[in-house]
């Protein structure tokens, strides 16, 4: 009679495949939680480190199945093959992140004019009282701290526009408003700003009044808004915003100052995250993108600061 042998399952097979896939729901379940404020950060930050060693874990296990495979015979191949996949898979976003925590500083504080940052208006105070909870405290930019900023990040840097300050404020409300910032407070800024009513000129044939049409020196050589009409505004305009990162929910403090000069407005920017030692140059990324896309919307009219 002949016999009959059956291959055993290897145990570290099948503990790699089970721990990989219960790690896909951990983490959305895990982003979901923070991004609806039913858990803060800090808890996030140390559910997503448990999530990482289980990860380590089911790979550390895949490679412990492939050692009783090879040795032993033992069955699970497919289940350590897509174990280890989805365990690699989510750990590319941990890699990701440690290469940029070497290529960038460790700072959580980015402002485009590091030696007189624009003040926050309530960011300051909302810290303090959550400096317990394990909350950032506001950078303290010194010197040193100034040419940090400025070794590191030399794309990032104030700007200048030939242009009123009504026309800046309205392309940075536009900006906020796409990007689905929430305000937290204002300076100078009035509630109601509607748009300014075009100039009109006589119409003899219609009879009535017409809007004035520029004329052709004028459309090739646009003199700026407050050249024409002194601005009602006030001389320094602040808008603090809280800024929402993509997936996670991470909130960034943000605010953005628009100065009017005698012949140009002047436009700052601050990002500052609320917890973490290092932002990974995501403060910068962020201002670098908003001043790129605010320099778009006024195109023709930019100035480095």
């Amino acid at each position: 009679m002949a016999g009959f042998y059956e291959r055993k399952w290897s145990s570290a097979a099948r503990w790699c495949e089970r721990i990989a896939m219960i790690c896909l729901p951990y983490f959305a379940l895990t982003i979901l939680l923070h991004r609806f404020d039913k858990i803060t950060t800090p808890q996030a930050v140390w559910l997503v480190a448990f999530g990482l060693a289980m990860i380590l874990a089911s790979l550390f296990l895949g490679v412990r199945a492939l050692l009783d495979l090879w040795n032993n015979g033992l069955r699970g191949g497919k289940a350590t093959v897509r174990g280890v996949i989805v365990a690699t898979l989510l750990l590319i976003p941990f890699i990701w992140h440690g290469y940029l925590a070497l290529e960038h500083p460790l700072l959580s504080d980015v402002a485009t004019n590091p030696y007189s940052p624009p003040q926050y208006l309530q960011a300051q105070k909302l810290r303090e009282e959550n400096a317990a909870a394990g909350m950032n405290q506001l950078a303290d930019y010194t010197e040193a701290y100034a040419d940090t900023l400025i070794a590191d990040y030399p794309k990032i840097g104030s700007r200048r526009y030939n242009a009123g300050p009504e026309r800046v404020l309205a392309s940075v409300r536009t900006l906020i408003a796409d990007r689905s910032w929430t305000i937290t407070a204002t300076q100078g800024v009035p509630e109601d700003a509607p748009p300014p009513a075009p100039a009109v000129e006589s119409d003899p044939e219609a009879g009535e009044e017409a809007p004035a049409k520029p004329k052709a020196a004028d459309a090739a050589n646009p003199e700026p808004a407050e050249a024409e009409e002194a601005s009602d505004l006030p001389a320094n305009i602040e808008i603090e915003v809280v800024a929402t990162s993509p997936v996670f929910g991470y909130k960034n403090d943000v605010v953005i100052q628009i100065v009017s000069e005698a012949e140009a407005t002047l436009v700052d920017m601050r990002s500052s995250s609320r917890f973490g030692a290092h932002d990974f140059g995501y403060n910068a990324r962020l201002i670098e993108k908003f001043m790129s896309d605010l320099d778009a919307s006024l195109l023709g009219i930019a100035g480095e600061g």
